[in-house]
């Protein structure tokens, strides 16, 4: 192999329905959060830091709970 390319962007791959299955098993085992997470609710966060994130999707949630 010779080159790799790096589709950061989802030019290639979408990878926003693989990543929101992702979380969304996590929060179904988190008493903490009611509704699970859409594709627009994500969208939204694409290019955001972590801590950026989750502040955006579980305001609710303290700092402590957000990175645990």
């Amino acid at each position: 192999m010779d080159s790799i390319i790096f589709d950061l962007d989802g030019t290639l791959w979408d990878p926003i329905d693989t990543v929101l299955s992702a979380w969304n098993s996590v929060i179904r085992n988190n008493k903490q959060i009611i509704n699970e997470l859409t594709r627009e609710d994500f969208e939204g966060t694409m290019g955001l830091q972590m801590n950026e994130i989750s502040r955006k999707l579980f305001p609710a949630l303290s700092y402590t709970e957000r990175h645990n």
